[in-house]
């Protein structure tokens, strides 16, 4: 159902994966926690599809977060370390694209950044 709400005509889902996006606007999720802090950690759904990258969210059953990334504007991939808390950093992944930066990772969890690192890979094979 989720995925169908989503997808555009002729477009179909070739890869997904749960991950973490870097959530740049503090104004409508910290808010809803009641906490002002830095970028928040989102957890959700990665979609890459033959036209873009979609990244889905529900947080507190109200509030969903879409956010996409069509091919043609992505200019690379790059893995970078993502500070948590004060001293602790973490791999991610960079998709720098034509309007700035989205940071995803898994939190630290190794094994699940090795299947987030194919997950872009294969959109670097299919796209690249």
């Amino acid at each position: 159902m989720l995925k169908q709400i989503l997808l555009e005509e002729n477009e179909k889902v070739r890869n997904q994966i749960k991950a973490y996006y870097k959530y740049s606007n503090l104004t409508s999720l910290s808010m809803l926690s009641g906490i002002i802090s830095n970028s928040p950690d989102v957890f959700g759904l990665l979609l890459s599809t033959n036209k873009r990258i979609i990244f889905y969210t529900e947080t507190m059953k109200t509030n969903k977060i879409l956010f996409e990334i069509k091919h043609e504007e992505i200019i690379e991939f790059k893995e970078q370390k993502q500070t948590v808390g004060l001293f602790k950093k973490i791999p991610s992944i960079v998709i720098c694209h034509e309007k700035g930066e989205e940071v995803f990772s898994t939190m630290g969890d190794l094994e699940k950044f090795s299947e987030l690192k194919c997950f872009f890979d294969e959109i670097t094979t299919n796209h690249g």
